[in-house]
């Protein structure tokens, strides 16, 4: 927690001496750290990296195929399937009560 907050009190002196009190030039910093300055504005760049590799390229398609599973299998054998099997069991049900039940 002292290293989270001495960080935090670091950035907050760091940007007054830059924005407020003028001390040190924005400009002047942005231009010495050249090619590094895009990375961190852009995060690291890890909100594309997130969303164009882990979800667009592998959450996303298998999302596609989890969902072709649930409406080829789940649906149409295991929820869609049982009309069947009841229907039979029902079939059969009625012949034995027709046969066995009602005629004694």
């Amino acid at each position: 927690m002292i290293i989270s907050l001495a960080v935090a009190a670091s950035g907050i002196f760091l940007s007054a001496l830059f924005y407020l009190k003028h001390v040190f030039s924005a400009e002047n910093f942005k231009r010495r750290i050249g090619p590094v300055y895009p990375v961190l504005v852009n995060l690291y760049y890890f909100d594309d990296l997130y969303i164009k590799i882990l979800i667009q390229k592998v959450l996303l398609p298998f999302e596609i195929l989890l969902s072709k599973f649930d409406d080829l299998v789940i649906d149409r054998i295991l929820v869609d399937g049982w009309k069947d099997i009841t229907m039979a069991v029902k079939g059969v049900v009625a012949k034995f009560d027709d046969l066995v039940v009602d005629r004694t």
